[in-house]
């Protein structure tokens, strides 16, 4: 077997894996990841958005054995191991770190054409929302904007206290600067504040839905 062969199989499965979704009226979005065994023998780790179930376990294990199983019933047997399905720790550092399992991304000499290590569905991340001021401020009580200038005044604050530390960690000499956001009467634009502000935004949008 080679690369494409192999992304063939994955294509198959995921395939059928969005037809049973779809069939049983729900959605479903995955990550996929590709690492090889000791052996040399490739697997695929996914990461599904809906939570472990022994019927849906029974229904992957199938469809991933009829397309690479062979008619073995230890395949079969091995994907319906309780242990093989379960809830993951989906911490971003964690993730991140299980994608970077270098010693077993080693591709085998015989695998030509591998190809990507990971991939996902699409809407997998939902898209960015945006958002106007002006829609803000229509929802927003006088109070609740003191609030969200606070808020973005201590965020300022905190990443020029950050700044000064490397500039001193860097044997420099730091000039100490206050943030204007909750000092000045007009108007202050705060660098790589679009963060913080979105963040505030769909906490209030959030409190507005039903």
């Amino acid at each position: 077997m080679n690369g494409r062969e192999l992304k063939a199989d994955l294509n198959n499965f995921l395939t059928q894996l969005r037809y049973l979704a779809k069939k049983e009226g729900r959605k479903i979005y995955y990550l996929w990841v590709l690492e090889f065994q000791k052996r040399g023998a490739p697997h695929f780790h996914l990461l599904l958005s809906v939570p472990p179930d022994r019927k849906l376990q029974f229904q992957i294990a199938k469809i991933w054995h009829r397309i690479a199983g062979h008619g073995s019933a230890d395949h079969l047997a091995w994907h319906l191991r309780p242990g093989n399905f379960l809830n993951w720790d989906t911490r971003p550092g964690y993730l991140t770190k299980y994608l970077e399992k270098a010693d077993q991304k080693n591709v085998p000499y015989e695998f030509e054409e591998i190809g990507r290590f990971w991939g996902a569905s699409r809407n997998l991340i939902e898209a960015p929302r945006d958002i106007e001021t002006a829609d803000l401020l229509r929802l927003l009580s006088p109070d609740e904007i003191k609030s969200i200038v606070r808020w973005i005044g201590k965020w300022h604050e905190r990443k020029i206290r950050q700044t000064q530390v490397n500039i001193k960690l860097s044997g420099g000499n730091p000039v100490p600067v206050k943030s204007r956001v909750r000092y000045s009467s007009g108007s202050v634009q705060v660098a790589s504040g679009a963060r913080i502000f979105h963040q505030i935004a769909n906490y209030f949008f959030k409190l507005e839905e039903p």
